[in-house]
């Protein structure tokens, strides 16, 4: 299995400072999708 940039796969995550908490958003392989969907995130952390 890979690492790091060369694995293939991103994580998106959203960290909360005060609450000290860290939010997996998604997780996709590079070659499906290109781009998180900022929309579908911005959307669930108002």
């Amino acid at each position: 299995m890979g690492k790091g940039v060369n694995s293939g796969l991103r994580l998106v995550y959203a960290y909360f400072k005060f609450e000290e908490t860290i939010a997996f958003t998604e997780l996709y392989h590079k070659s499906i999708k290109e781009n998180e969907d900022r929309q579908r995130i911005f959307n669930n952390f108002k």
